[in-house]
């Protein structure tokens, strides 16, 4: 099955260096691109149906010239590369795209401040999540040659590993990733037993593919521990699955979003549940 990355492309300055990554990436994986655009289609309200469409033709012809000229100066080497350009909203558009046979990457960068970093933290990013199944990759502004050595994948017992999901993503980046990492928070001795024996078995399943470990962070310094291991791990990407805490926590997905992605730099991969 042929992997294809859908990379949003919103024209801010840092579309170009998201594509720039997009075009290294599809040549590391082997992936067709698809370059997907939303234009704005802001027409006036009391505009008759023949003008609107005629105004909404002239907006994504122009955004499509745009998207190719942005295509060509960012992609230096030769890849596979289609378009979309749409007044649809971005989540109808990925829904429609997406099939269950289909091998999809959604590639998103995140600036700082802006519409994405708002669709990424509210409640837009949960039902983004929540109705795609496929792996949804947020790119921060600061990450633009990453070629990714390690996956540290954060979970919990309660949530067990979409196997299936993981190892399709693993298997995409399996000409990069070296190392496989499971992470887990622990708040009890209790949770602590139980995480041990569920990350001990993940562990010894993936380590005679691939080296694998696991690590356990526990008391009142947990997210300034998370995040000085994250940032000592500079080629890792970082894996969360739909439905944990990592994303269901307010407290959590701030941390996860604000300190990880933006100040740490590092790409969030959330798969399927």
């Amino acid at each position: 099955m042929r992997t294809r990355l859908i990379v949003l492309i919103d024209f801010s300055p840092y579309s170009q260096t998201l594509l720039k990554l997009a075009g290294k990436w599809s040549k590391m994986i082997q992936a067709d691109l698809l370059l997907v655009h939303q234009v704005p289609g802001l027409i006036p309200a009391f505009t008759d149906s023949e003008s609107r469409q005629q105004i909404n033709a002239i907006e994504k012809e122009e955004a499509l010239t745009n998207l190719t000229k942005l295509a060509q100066e960012a992609i230096s080497t030769p890849a596979n590369i289609t378009y979309l350009v749409s007044e649809k909203s971005l989540l109808l558009s990925l829904s429609e795209l997406h099939t269950p046979d289909s091998n999809d990457l959604v590639l998103v960068g995140l600036k700082g401040t802006g519409l994405l970093k708002q669709i990424f933290i509210g409640s837009t990013a949960i039902q983004l999540i929540e109705e795609l199944n496929c792996p949804i990759i947020t790119v921060p502004q600061q990450t633009s040659t990453l070629v990714p050595k390690k996956l540290i994948v954060a979970l919990s017992y309660r949530y067990p590993l979409n196997v299936i999901a993981f190892n399709s993503f693993l298997s995409t980046f399996k000409d990069s990733i070296t190392q496989v990492e499971f992470i887990s928070v622990v708040a009890s001795k209790d949770i602590e037993e139980e995480s041990i024996t569920y990350l001990t078995r993940l562990r010894n399943n993936y380590e005679g593919h691939i080296p694998s470990s696991f690590q356990i962070f526990k008391g009142e310094n947990t997210f300034d521990e998370i995040k000085n291991y994250v940032k000592q791990n500079n080629d890792a990407m970082l894996v969360v699955q739909k439905g944990s805490r990592s994303l269901t926590d307010k407290l959590f997905r701030k941390f996860l979003i604000n300190e990880l992605v933006f100040d740490g730099a590092t790409p969030l991969t959330v798969i399927p549940s």
